[in-house]
């Protein structure tokens, strides 16, 4: 489903179709999360991506406030690489998307911001994750364990290509 080819500083990830479409899937919902305000966002989604409570542990409401603010844009500047991905995903199969090495943290991040809104939103336990996934009774929750299963793969062998 992807190959991982590594040259001096850059990834060329190569996706056959489904892999492609499923990726770019990914991306389009990052996007338009990453551009949802917090205040707007899924408020189990933005527990898991902003502090609300504690983070620094003794900053003032201001202060977090200010943290939030920084994260959101940060997550709004990641739009930018998105759109240029799905480009490159838009093309027949094989598909290959490069990723410099200043993207390669990024694209990780992304990845995971995305398998954490998945358990926030569906409600994936530890224990959900253990389970066999054809046991999990619950339809959407296990079409969120599959991606969060083919993403956590995905990022694994990235993470061995560096």
């Amino acid at each position: 489903m992807m190959e991982v080819q590594k040259n001096a500083d850059e990834w060329s990830l190569v996706f056959d179709q489904e892999g492609a479409d499923f990726l770019r899937n990914v991306f389009r919902s990052m996007r338009d999360a990453y551009k949802t305000r917090p205040s707007e966002m899924n408020s189990a989604i933005r527990t898991v991506w902003y502090s609300e409570t504690g983070h620094p542990e003794d900053a003032t409401d201001e202060e977090r406030e200010l943290w939030n603010d920084s994260l959101y844009d940060f997550r709004c500047e990641r739009g930018r690489m998105l759109e240029r991905w799905m480009e490159q995903l838009q093309k027949p199969a094989p598909v290959t998307l490069k990723a410099n090495a200043a993207e390669h943290e990024a694209l990780l991040i992304i990845m995971n911001d995305y398998r954490l809104a998945l358990a926030a939103k569906f409600e994936v336990s530890e224990e959900d994750m253990d389970a066999n996934i054809l046991e999990v009774s619950d339809t959407q929750k296990r079409f969120a364990l599959i991606q969060m299963y083919f993403l956590s793969a995905f990022m694994t062998r990235l993470l061995e290509a560096i």
